[in-house]
């Protein structure tokens, strides 16, 4: 209970927690199977792979033809369902066309990425709806 609450004060104050809450969930699996009680073991079990699977930091794959978001549930994404897709000051934008804006930022070893370059290819990708000529 101490980890959860510290785990709690951590959340509202836009941090890290100390221990993520995953681990603790597997904790409450070992203690409920001491118990025998499986229902609180599988409920546990998938909160704890939901939890660490949508922390996992953001991961976008450019392809030709594609582009693949590696984020819970990873999804791939055809070059004609996109508005926009700009790299700018490390930051990563994709304009959806129904709308919906994603963000993120690129991480220290794509800074080497030449953003003019990343823009002229995902323009000529926009504008060809993603196919090769």
């Amino acid at each position: 209970m101490i980890g959860l609450a510290v785990n709690a004060a951590s959340s509202t104050s836009n941090r890290n927690p100390p221990v993520p809450f995953y681990v603790l969930y597997i904790l409450f699996v070992l203690q409920w199977v001491l118990l025998f009680n499986y229902g609180a073991v599988a409920s546990f079990a998938l909160l704890a792979y939901f939890d660490k699977a949508t922390r996992q930091k953001p991961l976008v794959k450019l392809d030709a033809d594609k582009i693949i978001l590696t984020a819970f549930p990873n999804r791939r994404v055809e070059w004609k369902d996109l508005n926009n897709l700009i790299l700018k000051d490390h930051i990563l934008t994709i304009d959806f066309r129904n709308d919906k804006l994603l963000q993120t930022e690129i991480s220290a070893e794509s800074f080497g990425v030449d953003e003019s370059v990343f823009n002229s290819f995902c323009a000529d990708r926009l504008k060809d709806g993603g196919t090769m000529h």
